[in-house]
């Protein structure tokens, strides 16, 4: 189940029950938090991955050069 389907299955059951709503949206804002918080780790991870890759082939090129 994605994001999407989890936020649309809290409104339909905020909608159909008239109970617990608060509890439900403050569990989905909470949700989109951490969400949000782990796209922001994973960018910053894959910044990081593509750093590595940026200085692995410089030194790749510097060994190739002293090789001559």
């Amino acid at each position: 189940m994605n994001l999407k389907a989890v936020k649309d299955a809290g409104q339909t059951l905020i909608y159909d029950t008239k109970s617990h709503g608060k509890e439900i949206t403050d569990r989905m804002n909470q949700l989109s938090n951490v969400w949000e918080a782990l796209q922001e780790l994973a960018a910053s991870r894959g910044q990081k991955l593509n750093e590595s890759i940026t200085f692995q082939k410089f030194l790749a090129k510097i060994e190739e050069e002293e090789a001559w």
